[in-house]
């Protein structure tokens, strides 16, 4: 199963207050008296514009809704509900930016964010048979220019040992812009112009989808005692340019393993200092081997004795929901359908402008290697369930709205080089026969 993962974000919330949200999730088939499960918890972040640093991680099936409820709290007083929303999971997927925002009754809009996983390199197993998640080990050190403390820019907060912390953000596509999430956030470190953080530990699947050459921006933050942090600057690397500074963090230079802090402000750049990374590896952490999450939901499915539970057609045919209908001594797939049923089944492609261009990250038909795009996510969710009820595992492939050498545009073709009339044999044919047309 496809796995993802799901970022939040919040804005323009109206309190004063701290806030964290709670992910639930379920599935539509469950009736609807049956509660949400939980699937986890962000960090409590103190802004109007909450950025939660909180990694969902979740197995994609056609059908999830989850529910976000943005809890507020504050010293002295018992959290409360602030405002909940609902999503559609394969909405979501199918957006061409992945994301879905939706407004809180009690103002602000809450926002997820839904990537697919890439498991090229992310996990290993070591010696021993235990699996093991690469981490990014890093420490940066920030100093600050106190020789620009008489510039506009640092007339602002006028501290000159000023409590800091930073972020590390990697960018989305929103509305064919670039946007930024964050992933991490350090811990202040109090009243110093070159403050040393802590060691940070991040996931490699979480901060780069396990790609060293993905750009992310490291921000500086002012940590005021009221109101929101205040920006101090940034610089935008990845990965493998950091573990190439951390080699030279022991005296080669400031010019070797620093990247420069920079500010845009009244339409000037203030380079404010320097950030260093003074030790930058990759380490291969233990993880245990249990259940995500969409799990334990589908084992609890599984060990609920739900006979005659069934969904009805036209009053005749009765066709057992997959979701509900699996009893403790019943080994058959969640996603399998009754099998007194032969289903057919054939593809029929939309290759027409609409699409976007194939080319242009974004667009439903754009590949990136390691992922499969819109299309070959619908194909294999479809042909996995549906073809369990096709004894001769054969499908027809067409495509439309596709321009070839000649320039015109063919409203029918069949699709694949072997394209017979019998059809193409299993789903990763038809997956392969797509492929080809490019």
């Amino acid at each position: 199963a496809t796995e993802l993962n799901v970022f939040v974000q919040g804005n323009k919330f109206r309190a004063n207050s701290s806030y964290y949200v709670r992910l639930l999730s379920k599935h539509r088939d469950e009736p609807p008296n049956e509660p949400f499960h939980l699937v986890g918890q962000t960090e409590s972040v103190n802004s109007k514009r909450p950025m939660f640093t909180t990694v969902f991680n979740l197995k994609y099936e056609v059908g999830t809704i989850l529910l976000a409820e943005v809890m507020s709290c504050r010293p002295s007083r018992e959290d409360h509900l602030y405002g909940k929303a609902q999503y559609q999971l394969s909405d979501m997927r199918g957006n061409m930016t992945k994301s879905l925002a939706r407004h809180l009754p009690a103002g602000g809009v809450l926002f997820l964010h839904a990537e697919q996983v890439v498991h090229l390199r992310e996990t290993l197993m070591n010696d021993n048979g235990i699996m093991t998640c690469k981490m990014f080990k890093f420490k940066l050190h920030a100093i600050l220019d106190s020789s620009q403390n008489k510039s506009k820019f640092f007339l602002r907060f006028n501290e000159e040992k000023p409590t800091c912390f930073f972020e590390i953000l990697r960018p989305f596509l929103a509305q064919e812009r670039k946007k930024w999430m964050t992933v991490y956030r350090s811990d202040v470190v109090v009243e110093s112009s070159e403050p040393l953080f802590d060691t940070a530990e991040l996931k490699l699947r979480d901060v780069c989808n396990d790609d060293l050459r993905s750009t992310i921006r490291i921000s500086l933050y002012l940590n005021k005692r009221r109101g929101e942090p205040m920006h101090l600057g940034s610089c935008e690397t990845n990965i493998e340019s950091m573990l190439e500074k951390a080699k030279y963090s022991s005296g080669c230079g400031v010019q070797t393993n620093g990247y420069a802090l920079e500010n845009a402000h009244d339409g000037e750049i203030n380079k404010i200092g320097r950030v260093e990374v003074s030790e930058g590896c990759i380490v291969h952490k233990e993880i245990s081997e249990t259940l995500s999450n969409m799990d334990r939901i589908q084992n609890d499915l599984e060990q609920e004795d739900d006979e005659g539970s069934c969904d009805s057609f036209d009053g005749s045919t009765l066709i057992q929901s997959p979701q509900r209908s699996l009893s403790k001594k019943d080994n058959t797939d969640s996603n399998t359908l009754d099998l007194r049923y032969d289903l057919d089944l054939c593809f029929a492609i939309d290759f027409t402008s609409s699409n976007g261009d194939p080319s242009i990250p974004g667009s439903l038909h754009y590949k990136q290697e390691g992922m499969l795009n819109d299309y070959e996510e619908a194909m294999l969710s479809v042909g996995e369930v549906l073809s369990k009820n096709n004894q001769k595992k054969t499908y027809p492939v067409w495509g439309f709205g596709c321009k070839f050498g000649d320039d015109t545009v063919r409203h029918i073709f069949r699709v694949g080089k072997h394209a017979e009339a019998c059809g193409i044999v299993g789903n990763d044919g038809v997956l392969s026969a797509y492929q080809n047309v490019w």
